[in-house]
């Protein structure tokens, strides 16, 4: 029997990071830019003390600027550290980006670590290939933040994305968690839920 959502979330997975690639390397540092000039601006991310970002990986947006305005302003850095390669990841306390080594599928992670407790973030930001209105994300398919995201009581999530990667539905299913914001080159977006 097909599984016509999981194949039509294959498809998307394909299109969208196809039009991520398609970009041209000045456009994603452009886009990335006003990314990080976004989030840096954004209330939540000036009131947050304990922030989870992420390690671009390939053509995903580069909030490199925004880890080091963390590192630099004395907020707590957090990085998702993926503990096998079956879905399992835990976030852990980063003082630095300089001491990132290779992990799982080739994605950046702190080399030493301590495990951050979930509930002590405040604001997550996460990748995706593609976002739709209601905060539902395409990822890579293995549902390392869908399974994540949910221990993280008291933490505002956002996705961050270039315009182009944003899609009028995902097909979400009922393992799939949303995100309270989408964060793009044109601006924040609070979500539909």
């Amino acid at each position: 029997m097909i599984n016509h959502t999981n194949d039509t979330k294959s498809k998307l997975r394909s299109y969208y990071k196809n039009i991520r690639n398609g970009m041209s390397e000045y456009e994603r540092r452009q886009k990335s830019a006003d990314i990080c000039v976004h989030i840096i601006d954004w209330a939540v991310f000036q009131r947050a003390q304990s922030v989870m970002c992420y390690t671009p990986f390939g053509s995903e947006a580069d909030i490199s600027g925004v880890m080091m305005h963390i590192i630099n302003s004395g907020k707590t850095l957090i990085l998702p550290v993926t503990t096998s390669k079956d879905g399992d990841m835990v976030a852990v306390y980063a003082d630095s980006i300089g001491t990132l080594r290779k992990g799982n599928f080739g994605i950046m992670e702190p080399e030493l670590y301590d495990i951050a407790p979930p509930e002590s973030i405040d604001l997550i930001l996460t990748p995706g290939l593609a976002f739709n209105h209601s905060g539902y994300r395409i990822g890579y398919g293995k549902g390392y933040y869908d399974r994540y995201l949910p221990r993280c009581v008291n933490a505002i999530t956002a996705g961050i994305a270039y315009d182009v990667q944003l899609c009028g539905d995902v097909f979400a299913s009922a393992q799939d968690v949303a995100v309270g914001h989408v964060v793009t080159n044109d601006g924040i977006y609070e979500v539909n839920i």
